[in-house]
């Protein structure tokens, strides 16, 4: 049905676009949404469940609810003394140990993972299946741009002139060799496989891929670049 994955892919769209709007209120201090919140509204977005019109209705009315804090200085921590950032998949099992550390004054303001790109313009896209391909180029580059710059770059509108194309393409190709790609071929099969996925199947999925790629070579040389400050080479492990 070409007409429902037109309407299906600009509610995903919208939702991420919304989804990254509240985000960008959580840079206020004090931190006004805590990732424990954040983790359970995030859901609707990384697993299209239900009716995504309102999913997304509910996202607008969580970023109502979030600037409304922002604009009156209401924190999630009570009285915030630190703003940390949390790594990896949450705890799922042991969310209530947030609920001490809170009471300890930690606000935990950011996250490391289920984070939506920042928002392009795709108005000029009318094929769905383009819109999804600009999607995912965003998902697996890491080239998380706005219009403008996707406009400057290229981005938009990928005009390639014949004798620039075969440089491109091999620049391309480096690139994408250079970064980590076991991690990069499992993130483009679990999003070919959501398409047909249910919840309880996606997150047990999701589960082992995260096992796998926490214990590979490539995970563990991404901190350790970053703490040496150097470039991370990356072996596919």
């Amino acid at each position: 049905d070409w007409d429902r994955l037109d309407e299906i892919t600009d509610d995903m769209i919208e939702m991420a676009r919304v989804w990254h709007q509240v985000n960008e209120l959580r840079k206020a201090r004090p931190g006004p949404m805590h990732s424990r919140d954040f983790w359970t509204c995030m859901n609707a977005l990384h697993y299209l469940l239900g009716d995504l019109k309102v999913a997304i209705d509910l996202y607008r009315k969580v970023y109502d609810e979030v600037k409304y804090r922002v604009d009156n200085n209401i924190g999630a921590v009570s009285e915030e003394k630190y703003r940390m950032v949390f790594g990896n998949l949450p705890p799922w099992h042991s969310l209530h140990f947030f609920d001490l550390l809170a009471e300890r004054g930690w606000n935990f303001v950011i996250e490391t993972y289920y984070h939506p790109p920042k928002p392009m313009d795709y108005s000029k896209f009318k094929n769905p299946l383009e819109r999804l391909a600009r999607f995912s180029y965003q998902l697996f580059t890491g080239d998380l741009i706005d219009a403008r710059q996707a406009e400057q770059i290229g981005m938009v509108e990928k005009a390639i002139p014949a004798a620039d194309f075969d440089v491109y393409v091999k620049n391309l190709a480096q690139k994408l060799a250079n970064m980590p790609t076991r991690a990069i071929g499992m993130t483009k099969i679990a999003l070919n496989r959501s398409y047909h996925m249910d919840l309880e199947t996606s997150q047990t999925y999701a589960q082992n891929v995260a096992y796998m790629l926490f214990h590979g070579e490539d995970y563990k040389e991404g901190p350790k670049a970053f703490l040496e400050k150097r470039a991370p080479v990356f072996k596919g492990k």
